[in-house]
Parts: structure tokens; C-alpha cells; sequence
């Protein structure tokens, strides 16, 4: 009641400022001695954790599309460490743990619709686990994820049109285990 009463510079009866924040802070649940030490130690790791994952995991994926090592370990740095990252993991975890997973989505994709060297249930399962996982880190970045798909499998499409018909079943088949797993 003396929060909804409160009114900064008002006289008359109300309380000041420093009595409603005292209030709030007593109303909110605090954590324990242990759990206030450990959290900030925690976050920090889990943030410089996202960053070096998601850089490692881009160098991976561009190491797979040139030719040369220091070139994909260029490219996964600047995607890991980009001012973006830098800036989002400032305070969104959700956004800089969700760039850990694309780069592993790239990667599963690729070899469902153009490498097609493994088995297509296995691989599609692991791309409908990575986009389970993003749903439960951050749904915009699946969506922007499977928008950069969309535009790949239209790129693979234009490119490689005499290949599409031998390639579509053991894609489809791969989507469609992905599919199930998200589902699940």
C-alpha cells in the first residue's frame, strides 16, 4: 500500500523515496549469501563461454567452405568477436549463447541438401535437436536461421538444378526426421 502511494516530493503523510525503496527491497526475495557470490562469477564465464563457442563453431563451418585454415579461423573470430557480440554479451545471454547453434544448423543443413555424405535420419535428427535448443535460447534467432536456410536451399536450387531430383529424397528424408525431432 505504500508503494501505490508513494509519490516523489509529496508532503502530507506520504512516505519518501528512500521508504518506498527500502520497501521494494524488503518485498523481493533475495538470494542467499553463497548464491550472490557465485552468480556473477557464473555469467561472466557462461558469456566468454558463448563467445569462444560461437567463434570455434563458425571457424569449423567456414573451414568446410575455404581452403585455408587461417582463412576460416579469420572468419570464425569475426563472427564470434564481431562488435555485435561483443555488445550483446554485455547483458543478453540469450543472444549470445543463440549464435553458438547456426553455425552447427549451417553445417547440418549443408550436408542434408548439398554434401550428402551421411545418413539422413542421423543428421536430421541432430539439426531438429540444434533447433529445439535454439527455440528454448532464443526463437528469433531460429527464425532468422531458418530464413538464411530458406535463401541457401533457393541458392543450391538455382545452381545445381540438373542435381535436385537425385539429391530430393535424402533431403526430404532428412527434413522430415529434423522435423520430428522438433516436434518431440
Amino acid at each position: 500500500l505504500d508503494l501505490v502511494l508513494w509519490r516523489p516530493g509529496a508532503r502530507g503523510g506520504r512516505r519518501g523515496r528512500a521508504d518506498a525503496r527500502a520497501w521494494l527491497a524488503a518485498a523481493s526475495p533475495r538470494p542467499s549469501p553463497s548464491q550472490s557470490k557465485s552468480f556473477p562469477a557464473s555469467a561472466a564465464a557462461l558469456y566468454t563461454l558463448a563467445l569462444a563457442l560461437s567463434a570455434w563453431f563458425a571457424s569449423i563451418a567456414f573451414r568446410r567452405y575455404v581452403r585455408s585454415y587461417p582463412a576460416a579461423l579469420l572468419g570464425g573470430l569475426v563472427y564470434g568477436f564481431s562488435p555485435a557480440m561483443i555488445a550483446q554479451s554485455s547483458g543478453h545471454l540469450h543472444l549470445t549463447l543463440g549464435a553458438v547453434l547456426p553455425p552447427l544448423m549451417l553445417l547440418a543443413v549443408d550436408e542434408l541438401l548439398h554434401r550428402q555424405r551421411r545418413n539422413p535420419l542421423l543428421v536430421g535428427a541432430g539439426l531438429g535437436v540444434l533447433a529445439a535448443a535454439q527455440v528454448l535460447i532464443g526463437e528469433e534467432l531460429l527464425a532468422f536461421t531458418g530464413i538464411a536456410c530458406a535463401a541457401l536451399l533457393v541458392a543450391l536450387v538455382v545452381l545445381f538444378r540438373r542435381q535436385v531430383p537425385g539429391r530430393a529424397g535424402r533431403a526430404l528424408l532428412g527434413i522430415g526426421a529434423a522435423a520430428v525431432v522438433f516436434a518431440v
